[in-house]
């Protein structure tokens, strides 16, 4: 491990390479139900059978390659949260870590001192606050503003998105179940409305979830204010922060075109605070 960066540093970076990772699992997620859809409605359209059921065969193919990018990109993020709360802990708390701690945290990520250079941000937090509760409070603040915003904006993106594909799945069902004539056979129709309700049911979960993070983390901003107007308790403020880690690890990834969509908004909202 390289001597020259400082622990805090180490720990940022390694917060944001993991996080980097797990962003690219998840936009492979969306992008891979995105098709999924897209091929299911293919399927229906198909003018040769063949085509329309190897395209219905397709459509499900994805739907588990959707599953499988779901997976890997939560096993990048939970590395990712261990790296956040340990940025927190040293960088805000001024607590100390072992260097085999912090060793373990960069064998996680399988991070070469090099890799890790290019993610350093020493300025990575607003806060100038030296390392204590106080400088933790305004980490945590920083985070639980830009979280519940970032939340509310998924949440609406995800309501459209929810309610077209709804609709479209309502079609594939009534072709499913006969109800509207089909040129295809039924195993066609079955499988097509199979696929696309498994994406309609990502996309609800990750809408529902939004909602609630982002209630709860504008309720912790709105904590996290009392407990810095407080004096900043320790205690409180780790109570704080636990409840903060549970919030933004029980909900998905925010996209990352909804981040850089809002990022000048919100950023401009926060300097006002």
């Amino acid at each position: 491990m390289s001597k020259t960066m400082p622990d805090v540093d180490r720990l940022v970076a390694l917060q944001d390479l993991l996080f980097t990772r797990a962003k690219r699992w998840d936009r492979g997620l969306l992008l891979a139900l995105f098709a999924t859809l897209v091929v299911s409605l293919a399927s229906l359209f198909a003018a040769d059978e063949r085509w329309a059921i190897s395209l219905a065969v397709s459509s499900a193919i994805l739907a588990f390659v959707a599953f499988g990018f779901l997976l890997q990109g939560k096993k990048e993020r939970a590395s990712a949260e261990k790296a956040r709360r340990a940025t927190v802990l040293v960088g805000g708390l001024g607590k100390t870590l072992s260097g085999d701690e912090i060793l373990i945290l960069q064998a996680l990520a399988n991070a070469t001192d090099a890799e890790l250079e290019k993610h350093r941000n020493k300025d990575y937090f607003r806060t100038k606050e030296p390392a204590g509760p106080k400088r933790a409070a305004e980490m945590a603040l920083e985070n639980a503003f830009w979280s519940f915003n970032l939340y509310r904006a998924a949440r609406s993106v995800m309501w459209l998105s929810t309610l077209v594909i709804t609709a479209l799945v309502a079609v594939w069902l009534l072709f499913a179940l006969g109800v509207l004539p089909g040129a295809h056979p039924r195993q066609v129709m079955v499988l097509s409305a199979i696929a696309s309700s498994l994406v309609l049911l990502e996309l609800l979960a990750r809408t529902i979830q939004y909602g609630t993070a982002g209630a709860q983390a504008e309720e912790l901003y709105r904590r996290l204010l009392r407990i810095r107007d407080a004096s900043c308790p320790e205690n409180d403020l780790i109570m704080a922060l636990m409840d903060y880690n549970s919030t933004v690890e029980s909900a998905p990834m925010i996209p990352s075109w909804v981040y850089r969509w809002k990022w000048k908004g919100i950023d401009d909202l926060y300097k006002r605070t």
